[in-house]
């Protein structure tokens, strides 16, 4: 019997699935990857409990806080849950999330759709006050970041237009003709908006009308934020990563770079420090003076968010666990396991961004995963 050469490879691509998918549930049945990831540890022989749990029975896409209410977009619902116990406040069952985080403007909180509409509730009762729908040019651009100040909430979709809406009404005030190529964050400082545009530059955009105040021609500029009027702006692609710090006139201030060959993956700007991770290891570096502060490595898995702080302390997650190092020196203060999430750093799945809320005298950081929800209890390592 003759095999041709397209029956061959048909037999050796069946035969290596088979053997891949074999190994795969051996290896999983054995206890993981131990080869992708450090052997499993915890910092202290009781890590602290969860101040609550919440089973959404949905996959959780995003979450935010803001006062003694915390906001989950989930697949199938909006949501409202009380900080201190948990409880639910309010449901809007008819809504499909994605991945970015609801936005409370005002007593109005914001949630982004699936389809790139917005809905927008009362923060506090859940009434729906009012939604938009997009229009056809808009439909395919997935929103990438939203900030609201004056009473006007701003939106930047991937390959859209920056738009402008009444947060009154939801109504369409304005659009800018700026089409992004890349996921940025927008920053609002008094009456301006800032956009950083890979490729194109900095827009200064006046919040009212829509006019362009000022435009700075810097190459791969991605996120922004305004820390004492100062507008600070993350500038390039992996290595050889800056931070451009601008004046509201339109002047540039200084540059504070990350290192030559420092393989930036997400990057955060706080008042007196930049946080930001190489995937595999956390780095503080001093703002505005750009010295080195500490590194930390002992990351199990991949960090695939920008790193935050508060209280004197720096949280971030992989799939693994939760950590939280003290500000200062980057010494680890809790490791907090939160399952196995072995397949989620396997196959680069992603999972919401953690966050901080202010309880009466520390704080909580929320954090999520598939179905769930929980708050754990961080105690400030300030003075």
């Amino acid at each position: 019997m003759r095999f041709s050469l397209r029956d061959i490879v048909t037999f050796a691509t069946v035969a290596l699935l088979a053997m891949f998918i074999a190994a795969t549930l051996l290896v999983v049945a054995a206890g993981g990857y131990s080869s992708l990831s450090s052997p499993r540890s915890s910092s202290a022989p009781h890590p602290p409990a969860a101040l609550w749990s919440v089973d959404t029975e949905e996959k959780v896409l995003a979450v935010s806080t803001a006062g003694d209410l915390v906001f989950v977009s989930t697949s199938q619902s909006a949501r409202a849950l009380n900080l201190n116990t948990g409880e639910e406040i309010w449901r809007f069952p008819r809504y499909t999330g994605q991945n970015i985080a609801p936005l409370l403007c005002g007593g109005i909180v914001v949630f982004p759709k699936l389809d790139s509409s917005l809905m927008a509730f009362d923060a506090q009762k859940g009434y729906l006050l009012w939604q938009n729908t997009m229009p056809h040019d808009d439909t395919s651009s997935r929103i990438v970041s939203m900030a609201c100040g004056q009473n006007i909430l701003v939106v930047v979709r991937r390959f859209g237009p920056v738009v402008a809406y009444s947060l009154a009404t939801g109504k369409e005030i304005w659009r800018y003709p700026l089409s992004l190529r890349a996921s940025v964050d927008i920053a609002i400082d008094s009456s301006v908006v800032y956009v950083p545009a890979i490729y194109q530059g900095v827009f200064a955009i006046n919040i009212k009308n829509g006019n362009l105040i000022h435009h700075f021609a810097i190459r791969d500029a991605y996120k922004a934020k305004v820390i004492d009027h100062r507008v600070c702006v993350a500038v390039g692609q992996r290595k050889n990563v800056y931070v451009v710090v601008l004046s509201e006139a339109g002047k540039v201030l200084g540059e504070i770079p990350l290192g030559d060959e420092t393989d930036v993956d997400t990057i955060s700007i706080h008042q007196h420090s930049i946080l930001f991770s190489t995937g595999k290891s956390v780095a503080s570096v001093s703002f505005p003076q750009g010295h080195t502060h500490w590194i930390y490595e002992s990351i199990e898995g991949r960090v695939r968010h920008a790193p935050q702080t508060t209280d004197g302390l720096v949280f971030f997650r992989d799939a693994y666990n939760l950590y939280i190092l003290q500000e200062s020196n980057g010494m680890l203060q809790e490791k907090i396991p939160l399952g196995n999430g072995r397949w989620q750093d396997f196959f680069l799945l992603s999972y919401p961004v953690p966050v901080v809320a202010k309880q009466s005298r520390n704080s909580c950081i929320i954090v999520s995963s598939q179905n769930w929800v929980k708050c754990y209890p961080v105690f400030s390592s300030a003075p």
